[in-house]
């Protein structure tokens, strides 16, 4: 893509001249000429990851569609998925009379572009989830698990739930889950029982599963008493065998509420191992971070019942159906940012005084609605979102505590 001529910026006349305002000549465009305010785009839209990044920009061509007015335009640039892509991006969108940069994508990229943006004195709204990439005029607007785990825990919490496990993947997103539930359990005043860890093979997911489940213990135990019961050989003996026909374990567990972190297809492999090895689902609450589960698990019978947290689906469903009308397919995950990003610059673009593109106006701390629920942005570059808690049921998702609209005071 060819890069456009760099935008004309006038340089500040001397104080005093006619015209000047605060040592500032106001311009106005002839008749004729709009003005143009640039926005621009930083998605890989060559590489591996292209899919995602053309995804994402139809998502905000929408919303400027649909949202901005006729001065707005979307400066789209290809960061090829890499840091060193992403800054040659950056570079060219603001030669090209950016005004405010919405994304990249990855964490490393974010790295990278912040201070370029910082040099041409424009913010960045960038679609990572990584705390480490946050600056404050970087903001970074992903759906970060921290959140979906405090979330979910303190509405099992307040539901009665005091007793918790985790099941987590063995890597750096595990670590983070693993940490955010340590401190959401201690804040919603529960206590951890477990957490397991797993590996990419499925001998190592059924392992922690059979770790998670005492199974071992628990089989022996059964064992043991069948032993017991078959010896005593009176009547009543024999009646409390015959119950134990079609159980292997025997013995409570130690949680009441079990986290997974898994999504889509991985979650569906992983969920019905816990009542295969004797973690009763129906006794046992099932505690998710994708916060739109989607058909195939509503469909799970070990996921019947199981709560998860993620962005309001009231909220979401207008903008899943116009995206579907216009393009004939359902949006990208990750499209309602760009989506949310893009429509937050074009209603930031259309104050009277001109653009407002600046950091008291992007942290406005009543937040903004977008696609996504309601967020802020967040002074030290994180976002804030009223999440809701959706139960999964054989006849469809159903929100059992929706999202609230509105943000506390920050500092309460």
């Amino acid at each position: 893509m060819a890069t456009p001529p760099p935008y004309p910026v006038p340089a500040a006349p001397p104080p005093g001249l006619p015209g000047a305002e605060g040592g500032r000549v106001i311009l106005t465009p002839p008749p004729g000429v709009n003005r143009t305010i640039g926005v621009g785009l930083l998605l890989p839209l060559s590489g591996a990851d292209a899919g995602i990044g053309r995804a994402l920009l139809d998502a905000a061509q929408l919303a400027v569609f649909d949202v901005a007015n006729d001065e707005l335009t979307l400066l789209p640039r290809d960061t090829q998925g890499t840091s060193q892509g992403a800054s040659a991006a950056a570079i060219s969108a603001i030669e090209g009379g950016a005004q405010i940069l919405l994304g990249p994508l990855f964490a490393g990229s974010v790295v990278e572009v912040a201070p370029l943006a910082r040099a041409a004195n424009l913010p960045v709204v960038a679609f990572s989830n990584d705390r480490a990439a946050a600056r404050e005029d970087a903001f970074v607007i992903g759906f970060r698990p921290e959140a979906a785990v405090r979330r979910v825990v303190g509405y099992a919490a307040s539901q009665g739930r005091r007793r918790f496990a985790a099941l987590l993947p063995e890597d750096a997103f595990g670590t983070r889950v693993a940490e955010a539930f340590r401190e959401a359990v201690a804040a919603a005043g529960g206590a951890v029982a477990d957490i397991e860890f797993y590996g990419q093979s499925q001998d190592s997911i059924a392992a922690a599963v059979r770790r998670l489940a005492a199974y071992e213990d628990r089989r022996a135990a059964m064992q043991a008493r069948r032993a017991e019961l078959a010896q005593a050989g009176d009547d009543l003996s024999a009646r409390a065998l015959r119950r134990l026909i079609g159980r292997d374990t025997l013995g409570a567990l130690p949680f009441d509420a079990v986290l997974l972190a898994e999504s889509g297809a991985a979650l569906k492999a992983l969920a019905p191992l816990l009542p295969f090895y004797d973690i009763d689902t129906g006794q046992v609450r099932v505690l998710g971070i994708d916060g739109r589960p989607g058909q195939e698990l509503e469909r799970e019978p070990s996921l019947s019942g199981a709560w998860f947290a993620g962005p309001s689906p009231d909220a979401r469903k207008p903008f899943e159906e116009r995206f579907r009308a216009v393009y004939g397919r359902p949006p990208h995950p990750l499209g309602v940012l760009a989506y949310d990003a893009a429509s937050l610059a074009a209603v930031l673009a259309t104050a009277e005084e001109g653009p407002a593109f600046n950091t008291i106006s992007l942290t406005a701390p009543n937040g903004f609605a977008g696609a996504a629920g309601t967020f802020r942005l967040l002074r030290d570059g994180l976002v804030e979102r009223q999440l809701a808690v959706i139960e999964l049921r054989p006849t469809g998702a159903v929100v059992v505590s929706p999202a609230r609209t509105t943000f506390q005071p920050l500092g309460n």
